[in-house]
């Protein structure tokens, strides 16, 4: 018996294109036809929403409290997308300025014990305090008011603190 055969439309996210023609193929009963994919705003509006959802269902999977979004019935579905995603982008500041202080911190940790308020007691003094990190040829670069202290040396680097009594060295 011949069954006649009605056309489908099916919207499927790019990263699971390859995935889903296999599940049909292995179904048999769908003769898959590309189409010239039409071009329009609302398409790609609608990619980019369907993008989201997916990041945000990802994510959502992948947390360590799983989260029942049947539960959810107040909130509408594009404002949980929204704040998920906003929330990781946040979450990615974060993490990014934790690495950013946690260079910084250990930059200072090779200094030895040097603490904020020493610096700013000398500040308060008239003595200026800077910390750098040179390569010996520079040394002799350190402007006529300015006394460097070498702190440290390991082959052409040097650890030095700039010592001055203007605020601009």
């Amino acid at each position: 018996m011949i069954v006649p055969m009605h056309k489908v439309t099916l919207f499927i996210s790019a990263p699971h294109q390859d995935e889903a023609l296999v599940e049909l193929r292995k179904l048999g009963v769908l003769h898959v036809q590309h189409v010239r994919p039409p071009q329009s705003e609302d398409i790609s509006e609608l990619e980019s929403a369907l993008n989201s959802v997916e990041k945000c269902r990802q994510i959502l999977d992948n947390t360590e409290k799983p989260v029942n979004l049947q539960e959810i019935t107040d909130i509408k579905a594009e404002d949980i997308v929204s704040e998920v995603l906003s929330l990781i982008a946040e979450k990615q500041q974060i993490v990014s300025r934790i690495d950013e202080k946690n260079t910084l911190l250990e930059w200072f940790e090779t200094w030895g014990k040097v603490s904020a308020g020493d610096i700013e007691a000398l500040q308060a003094k008239g003595i200026y305090l800077r910390l750098y990190d040179i390569e010996r040829n520079l040394l002799s670069s350190i402007p006529e008011d300015g006394f460097a202290e070498i702190l440290h040396e390991e082959k052409n680097q040097l650890k030095i603190a700039l010592i001055s009594e203007s605020e601009k060295v």
